[in-house]
């Protein structure tokens, strides 16, 4: 029989979802990584404050991906993964992205108006946040470096 057959032949008591790696009580969210990227809600994408709606969101995902036996948002990165749910969803609200610390990677605002970034303005942000990381990181280094010079061995 067939893995999706399979799938397809069980009750709701039947299956289980365990996964209690990045488990946390929901005033204490700790965690900046958190759901695996096809599973992941758009509020951890755009960088809001998450509740257990998240949890309700990766458990649609895999549903879906139980019964279809592929994932429904396969994203090769977190760009791509929102450009995805957009495509299917459609944009989320004006306040969601507002709250969202990550939104201004992904999206543009203009007259009060959000729009999601093509995948040339997006990959533009990460290049220049690249470049930032690479000279604060050649600072940091060249520090070290010095400092280490006055050591006597």
């Amino acid at each position: 029989m067939c893995l999706i057959s399979y799938f397809h032949s069980l009750s709701c008591k039947d299956i289980k979802i365990i996964d209690l790696g990045s488990a946390c009580f929901e005033n204490n969210t700790m965690y900046t990584y958190i759901q695996s990227r096809y599973y992941r809600a758009p509020e951890v994408l755009l960088g809001m404050d998450y509740k257990c709606a998240i949890d309700i969101w990766s458990l649609g995902c895999i549903a879906v991906e139980l019964y279809l036996g592929i994932p429904i948002f396969p994203g090769l990165n977190a760009y791509d993964q929102l450009r995805r749910i957009i495509e299917m969803v459609g944009m989320p609200d004006d306040e969601m992205i507002q709250e969202g610390k990550y939104s201004s990677k992904f999206f543009n605002s203009a007259d009060g108006k959000w729009t999601f970034k093509t995948k040339d303005q997006f990959e533009k942000v990460i290049q220049l946040l690249l470049c930032w990381l690479m000279n604060r990181y050649s600072r940091i280094t060249r520090r070290l470096y010095q400092a280490s010079s006055n050591i006597i061995l």
